[in-house]
């Protein structure tokens, strides 16, 4: 019977299943995988029109973009004939020489960005290597201080 062989085994099947648990336990919920679409973020105008911009802008580059959109609009349109409440022009909305307001509802698209693989990956390896290479120094350390005992 080698004890041994039998010891590293064990370390080998203890050693899988701790990084499998640890990756099953501790991976984020969003990854961005090399073969993901890009990320978009999704503004919705006043006027329900979408604009799509992409993640890698950042909110102020988006900013922006928006205030440039919002003041090449053309703010709310409005006839007296199909919207009566507009007939005061003073009523919030109708003056048509008022601009949109820029959306603001967007900015929560980027609360929760995706980790890149490889920082995923780096973030969990510290985790999942090191308490089996720990147990298998320590098994090292054992057998040889018992290995010193045995009779010449």
């Amino acid at each position: 019977m080698n004890w041994r062989r039998g010891f590293f085994r064990i370390w080998i099947i203890c050693s899988i299943t701790w990084c499998v648990a640890v990756l099953l336990i501790a991976w984020p919920d969003r990854v961005e995988w090399p073969w993901s679409p890009p990320l978009v973020i999704h503004v919705r105008m006043p006027d329900n029109a979408m604009l799509d911009y992409p993640f890698q802008w950042g909110i102020d580059h988006i900013k922006t973009d928006l205030q440039k959109q919002m003041n090449v609009h053309p703010g709310p349109q409005f006839d007296p004939k199909t919207d009566p409440f507009c007939i005061v022009r003073d009523a919030p909305g109708c003056d048509p020489k008022t601009p949109w307001p820029v959306p603001t509802d967007w900015e929560q698209q980027f609360s929760n960005p995706p980790l890149p693989i490889m920082t995923a990956f780096k973030n969990l390896s510290f985790v999942a290597a090191v308490p089996s290479l720990l147990l298998l120094l320590f098994g090292s350390i054992v057998g040889w201080t018992i290995k010193g005992f045995k009779r010449a």
